[in-house]
């Protein structure tokens, strides 16, 4: 969670302070904020929507699949030096899914003294209400599953009449309707053109293909993706750490393309992608394991950056099947809140590992471990 804040008297200087986030999910700072191939009119509508006339509290919602830009689309909203001098407090938290009220309210009112707060939820729900009472504020509440968090938490943030906005992410529709928006934001595939435009940013750091014979089966590749900008983004990704040759990228649209079922999920909570395999060095694997309908990882040689890998929890929810094979891992750190529906996993000339997670065992749907 971030908590940024114009100070009265101050002259613009803005008091910075980060706190620890409700879930797992850890913001980047403003100098790490994403790059939004085709997002610009995205980017300026949810912008007029913040910053329109209204004086009263208003809430916008931003909805669609998971892996299709929403937090992005937010972050960037957030950080843009518009938002940062037309609001004079903004606080940013994702809530994971099993969130807890009074944990969000501590974090939000956390000055780094009092880790142990003893107040009561009405108690800080007060104090919130205070700090914010009489200020433009724009709160952003990422990733929301739940359609009682905003029934838990609406009566802290003060009416200021003053246009202080809320901004939700969320892949749910039922959520939108608890919050009584009328106009929520909703986020749609990128285009066939847009789509390209990411993909040759990722995969060369520059617009356009530089190299002729890759664009035919660079296009292909991409349409697999059919507009899912995260996807495009960890397949270009791929890409970019690959041989610049036409073979190298025909071995990887065989096999790290799952392309019957690419796309299988249509509804909001069921996002496509189900197989990757992974190959090449210096790929994001955080980036991988929040594909949120990922079901097959083959890890092979050098799919690491480094000898270490420590699984967050929240990834990998839906991932079944792992194979690592050959990489050069020494500190694998895993348990089942990292693989909660993992039911094969197979590790095959993993010389350097030190030893394989003892949290593994716990893993309820764990059948096969060879």
């Amino acid at each position: 969670m971030v908590v940024e804040e114009e100070r009265a008297g101050l002259q613009g200087q803005k008091l910075v302070s980060s706190l620890s986030a409700c879930s797992s999910t850890v913001l980047p700072s403003s100098a790490k904020s994403s790059t939004m191939v085709g997002f610009d009119e995205r980017l300026e509508r949810v912008m007029d929507e913040l910053t329109g006339h209204k004086c009263d509290l208003q809430i916008l919602p931003i909805v669609g699949m998971g892996g299709i830009g929403k937090t992005t689309l937010a972050r960037n909203v957030f950080y843009h030096s518009y938002i940062v001098h037309h609001f004079d407090m903004r606080i940013w938290f994702t809530i994971s899914q099993e969130y807890s009220s009074r944990e969000i309210l501590v974090h939000l009112l956390n000055d780094g003294k009092n880790q142990e707060n003893s107040e009561t939820l009405a108690e800080l729900g007060q104090r919130l209400y205070k700090n914010l009472f009489g200020r433009k504020y724009l709160i952003v509440m990422d990733d929301v599953w739940s359609i009682d968090v905003w029934g838990d938490l609406k009566r802290f943030f003060p009416d200021n009449r003053n246009g202080s906005r809320i901004l939700v992410t969320t892949r749910l529709f039922n959520v939108v309707v608890s919050l009584g928006s009328q106009s929520p934001y909703i986020m749609e595939f990128l285009d066939e053109s847009k789509s390209w435009d990411l993909f040759c940013e990722k995969a060369f750091s520059r617009q356009g293909c530089p190299f002729p014979e890759l664009e035919k089966i660079g296009k292909y590749i991409t349409k697999c993706c059919r507009g899912l900008p995260l996807a495009i983004v960890v397949i270009g990704g791929l890409l970019a750490n690959s041989m610049m040759t036409r073979e190298d990228w025909e071995f990887v649209a065989e096999n790290s393309l799952s392309h019957q079922d690419i796309s299988k999920g249509t509804s909001l909570s069921s996002p496509p992608f189900l197989a990757i395999n992974v190959t090449f060095q210096d790929i994001d694997i955080t980036a991988i394991g929040s594909l949120p309908n990922l079901e097959v990882l083959k890890l092979y040689y050098n799919a690491f950056e480094g000898h270490e890998w420590n699984s967050v929890e929240g990834e990998f929810l839906r991932l079944r099947f792992l194979l690592m094979k050959n990489v050069d891992v020494v500190c694998w750190g895993a348990d089942k809140t990292n693989f909660p529906n993992l039911d094969s996993l197979v590790l095959e000339d993993i010389i350097s590992l030190k030893e394989i997670p003892s949290g593994i065992g716990d893993i309820e749907t764990l059948i096969l471990f060879i």
